[in-house]
């Protein structure tokens, strides 16, 4: 009988992460060491390749 792989997703730690507001819907979660400015335009640009 062939047994089933569990699958196991873990959390990522949410103390290690901080919160950038791109608008009113959308938040993404960088660690804390990266500039906010910096992901939000990393956000748009990969968003702009993608349309």
């Amino acid at each position: 009988m062939i047994e089933k792989k569990q699958n196991h997703i873990s959390s990522p730690d949410m103390s290690k992460l901080k919160v950038v507001v791109i608008d009113a819907r959308t938040r993404i979660y960088v660690p804390l060491d990266e500039d906010p400015e910096v992901a939000r335009a990393r956000y748009w640009s990969h968003r702009d390749v993608k349309n």
